[in-house]
């Protein structure tokens, strides 16, 4: 959810996806080149992972809040062939270098406060089985297809918020309520308010948020 409070169609999300993958293949990136997103907490997040792995390129995501040494860090351990910045989004990819052997869906990173950035590959399978899992755990967890609108406080960086929540709401033809970041304002947490605004109907809240 952008500061305006963008309402994005399934339909309008997928010719965002359809126009960036052809821009992708269009510079020469497919198999084997990973992708990072170097993107705020919003919906071009979503809509440039989405056909990242749609042309069979792994992606990778760091923590854009941490300190400037763990982000270099980041990039420089992900072997990344193309990092994507928002100002990318309305202009020209570079040319793709000679694609390498990742075969990964994501590769998220830790955000360094105890050490160097730990990297956590997952795999096409891990995203679909984590929305799966969620689809299939019922009782208060139940999702009503096409009826759920989720809100979740967790960044896209998070592998609950990206893994399981937008992929189980993907699958059940659900809304994801995305804040702009993931953070508080003094005497509490900015996500109430757009909870309400939103009339959601779930949210997902691990104990580690």
């Amino acid at each position: 959810m952008l500061p305006e409070e963008l309402l994005l169609s399934y339909a309008a999300a997928l010719d965002r996806v359809t126009d960036i993958a052809a821009r992708y293949r269009a510079r020469g990136y497919g198999a084997g080149h990973r992708v990072a997103l170097r993107l705020e907490n919003r919906p071009s997040s979503c809509c440039t992972f989405s056909p990242s792995t749609r042309s069979a390129q792994p992606w990778c995501r760091s923590i854009p809040t941490t300190v400037q040494l763990s982000c270099n860090t980041s990039w420089a351990h992900c072997e990344a062939s193309l990092v994507v910045t928002g100002e990318m989004l309305d202009g020209d990819f570079p040319l793709a270098p000679k694609p390498g052997d990742a075969s990964e869906c994501a590769l998220l990173y830790t955000s360094g406060t105890s050490g160097k950035p730990k990297g956590c590959l997952l795999s096409n399978f891990y995203f679909l089985n984590a929305g799966r899992r969620y689809v299939a755990e019922g009782g208060l967890c139940a999702l009503r297809g096409g009826e759920e609108r989720l809100i979740t406080p967790l960044p896209l960086f998070h592998m609950n918020a990206l893994a399981v929540s937008t992929t189980a709401m993907i699958l059940t033809a659900g809304c994801v309520v995305q804040l702009d970041r993931f953070h508080r304002k003094p005497g509490g947490a900015t996500w109430p308010s757009p909870a309400r605004r939103s009339c959601i109907t779930s949210a997902s809240c691990p104990p580690c948020c």
